[in-house]
């Protein structure tokens, strides 16, 4: 009998290492923030693709996710660096290829439902795996994406006490509009104490997607 969740989640973490490559977004994301080292908390932040390059520019850097196979990731990306933490949270309630442990396969997408009130999107994740002793695993995963629109973000960041100081469309700084495919906005926490100046950089994806 063997653990079919563990071989699951360490070959998607794998995958998603070794796919999930973009670094525009970084770039981008370090030129707005700008050198004054700044304490930043990213959410979802997987293995560290973000949160390692921030902690190298010099921020205080604090990530959590609630997948423990990609946490695992950034303990040797780290190394060296003592102003990074990660943890394990839930921040709300495909790729191919093998993993390190000759398990190889596919995950691909189905069941997908949105709803327009609430803006969650439920799918299924499904995994078709071989594993390196020749056994397939199959399995079928529900899951849950939340979906928010610019005007209800807007809200949530006005209601938590955040200004926007600056919004942009895409990587190249263009402002939001109808040819542009990201939202990304840079807010500033009006609750400051002498020693605090908090800042939080928000994006969402396709224009809607959080």
């Amino acid at each position: 009998m063997f653990d079919e969740e563990k071989i699951i989640a360490a070959w998607n973490a794998e995958m998603y290492e070794k796919f999930e490559t973009e670094t525009k977004d970084v770039d981008f994301l370090l030129s707005v923030i700008g050198s004054k080292p700044l304490k930043i908390l990213e959410a979802a932040c997987g293995g560290g693709r973000i949160l390692i390059p921030l902690a190298r520019a010099g921020h205080e850097a604090a990530g959590f996710d609630i997948d423990d196979c990609l946490l695992e990731k950034i303990g040797a990306k780290a190394e060296g660096l003592d102003n990074i933490v990660w943890y394990k949270a839930d921040a709300l309630e495909g790729a191919w290829g093998s993993d390190s442990e000759g398990n190889s396969g596919r995950m691909f997408l189905t069941k997908q439902n949105f709803e327009e009130p609430t803006g969650m999107l439920s799918f299924v994740r499904n995994f078709d795996l071989t594993l390196k002793d020749g056994r397939r695993l199959q399995r079928e995963i529900p899951s849950k994406k939340h979906y928010i629109g610019l005007e209800q973000l807007h809200d949530w960041l006005d209601s938590a006490g955040f200004v926007i100081e600056k919004e942009y469309g895409d990587y190249a700084g263009n402002p939001i509009g109808k040819k542009t495919n990201r939202a990304i906005i840079w807010a500033v926490n009006e609750f400051r104490t002498r020693d605090t100046h908090r800042n939080t950089a928000h994006r969402v994806t396709g224009g809607a997607g959080l």
